[in-house]
């Protein structure tokens, strides 16, 4: 009996061993180049154990690959594999050409997130028929005349803070820009968004800019759910662990229902993403919706895309100011020179300021067009096949659910595209085009028909 068991414990770890090994073979199996990897531990541990940041991860695998004239490589994080393309041409393919074949994210929440993670079952992780439904509603919410029509509350929380910078100076007292922003960014996407005034940046403590903090802080529960839905799957669903604090969630559903309640009790209609979200849900306003598209809301589909809406614009909204003011400190000759444009345009007193004046200020637009290539709003982005397909250019047909990862942070930074990539030179965007610069070079808001659907509006802010 001992013997059968001994054998059977030795059966077990050689079908567990052959499995592992077997793991890190898919791009070597597909005949495809790849970065060497170890069972478990992936193409690189450092990466794996959050010890190497993941914009470094994605940077060092594109400058050694394209060194050797790679336009795609097959990497692995833990036992997960993934093709790195390296070249604007395959991303374009992907992205654009392609869409049909890989139309989803490749992200780590289950299909059935609603029950634990309610917010998170929204437009950015929504998967086929979902995702179009929605897409097919809020592409008009983020249209050019709507954000004219939210131009009164930008212009007011642009006041709010021009006052705050206005009274430190007179101060003398340092300032915290990052801080500052972050706080004028809660202003504006709370105003825009839900309706509220929260009037974060003139010092209000409100519990709303707290928790508005706390859901885009990162937190050990979010990267231990994180490292478990990509190595454990399963143990999140029998465990019952959600993404989000559930205190977090509580708050953002109330505040949502609550408002909705309230607008809905109202006549009059106002102009801000909330009652763009209810005349979807109404199916009025004006939308022009494709026929065979079942754009119809629920109230948690409100909840989770104001959610979303709030967080990512947050998010990406203080994180380029912030760094665009960084950038204007270290290069006094832009900033005087943005300076003395912005004054012709709106006055010394900034008194001119609107929608169509801002749009008018060229070289405004190729400050933050610089500023977006140096610190993209993410990193990289990635997607997933839906049935195996072949990509020209990979001599190689790939299986269903291959993921495919775009490094745009790398490929902002190839001296191919951008000479002296690291200098802030906003010069490269006089014009409607950096120059020289192809199709899938400069993707700071992602590419394709599943890039931000709020990039306008964060370049607007």
């Amino acid at each position: 009996m001992s013997e059968l068991v001994w054998l059977g414990g030795v059966a077990l770890a050689l079908l567990a061993a052959t499995w592992l090994w077997r793991s890190v073979r898919t791009w070597k199996d597909l005949g495809l180049c790849e970065e060497a990897a170890w069972p478990l531990l992936g193409s690189d541990p450092a990466y794996l154990l959050a010890l190497k940041p993941r914009v470094q991860f994605y940077r060092e695998v594109y400058r050694r690959n394209r060194d050797l004239g790679r336009s795609y490589v097959g990497v692995h994080t833990a036992n997960l594999p993934s093709l790195v393309l390296l070249d604007p041409q395959l991303v374009e393919e992907v992205a654009v050409k392609l869409f049909s074949q890989f139309p989803g994210r490749s992200n780590i929440f289950p299909e059935d997130i609603r029950k634990l993670d309610p917010l998170m079952d929204n437009i950015v992780f929504a998967c086929g028929e979902k995702w179009k439904r929605l897409r097919g509603g809020l592409t008009t919410a983020f249209s050019g005349a709507k954000l004219k029509g939210m131009e009164a509350e930008l212009v007011e929380c642009g006041r709010a803070l021009q006052r705050k910078v206005t009274s430190f100076a007179r101060e003398g007292r340092p300032v915290e820009v990052t801080d500052l922003v972050r706080v004028f960014a809660i202003d504006v996407i709370a105003a825009c968004g839900f309706g509220v005034r929260v009037d974060a940046t003139s010092g209000n403590d409100s519990q709303f800019a707290r928790m508005a903090c706390r859901a885009a802080a990162p937190s050990f529960k979010r990267k231990t759910w994180a490292a478990l839905r990509t190595l454990f799957p399963p143990l999140t669903d029998i465990f019952r662990i959600s993404f989000l604090e559930s205190e977090v969630q509580r708050f953002f559903l109330k505040v949502a229902t609550d408002t909705v309640n309230i607008r809905e009790s109202e006549t009059r209609d106002k102009v801000d993403f909330l009652q763009l979200l209810l005349n979807i849900k109404r199916n009025d306003g004006g939308f022009i919706l494709l026929n065979f598209i079942n754009t119809s809301m629920d109230d948690n589909d409100i909840a989770a895309n104001l959610f979303i809406f709030f967080i990512a614009g947050f998010e990406t909204t203080s994180s380029a100011i912030s760094f665009c003011l960084y950038e204007l400190s270290l290069n006094p000759y832009v900033q005087e020179r943005l300076r003395r444009e912005v004054i012709d345009a709106l006055g010394a007193q900034l008194q001119n300021i609107n929608y169509e004046s801002l749009k008018g200020i060229s070289y405004l637009n190729q400050v933050i067009a610089e500023t977006l290539r140096m610190y993209p709003t993410v990193p990289m982005f990635s997607r997933k096949s839906s049935k195996p397909c072949k990509i020209p250019g990979i001599d190689a047909l790939l299986p269903a659910g291959c993921r495919v990862d775009i490094p745009i942070h790398a490929i902002h930074y190839d001296p191919q595209y951008y000479p002296e990539p690291d200098r802030f030179d906003p010069d490269r965007f006089e014009g409607s085009n950096p120059k020289n610069v192809p199709k899938g070079a400069y993707i700071p808001f992602g590419y394709g028909p599943r890039k931000c659907i709020g990039d306008y509006y964060d370049y607007t802010i």
